[in-house]
């Protein structure tokens, strides 16, 4: 996703249909669209990740192809935790806010299933 992410005044939309979530399923690789270090520890990476990742229910306006119901997006901030979101990615079908009630929550379920991959987990 390197280079697919837009500007704070016009963040990149980009819209997943098929991602099946939990153990066995897909991976969201964003190890190249964040610069951070990790622990090692996947409550102490969600927590830092949760700085830069946003999760919200409902669908990003602007998003390409037809609306879902029951979907969520992903709001990105590619330049830290000051930033502005530049790339949101609209998960059609797929509501990650019932996977916990923080960003924290929700990342730490995704990275424990295999779902997330950044580059804080090596």
């Amino acid at each position: 996703m390197r280079g697919d992410q837009g500007t704070s005044a016009s963040p990149a939309v980009d819209r997943i249909t098929d991602f099946t979530r939990g153990s066995g399923g897909d991976v969201l690789d964003l190890s190249d669209l964040l610069d951070i270090g990790g622990s090692g520890s996947n409550a102490q990476d969600a927590s830092l990740a949760s700085q830069y990742l946003h999760f919200v229910k409902g669908e990003a306006s602007g998003a390409p192809g037809t609306a879902g119901s029951n979907s969520s997006t992903l709001e990105i901030k590619t330049d830290g935790p000051g930033g502005s979101v530049t790339q949101k990615i609209v998960f059609s079908g797929v509501d990650f806010t019932t996977l916990g009630n923080s960003d924290t929550e929700i990342i730490k379920t995704l990275l424990d299933n295999g779902n997330l991959k950044t580059n804080l987990d090596g």
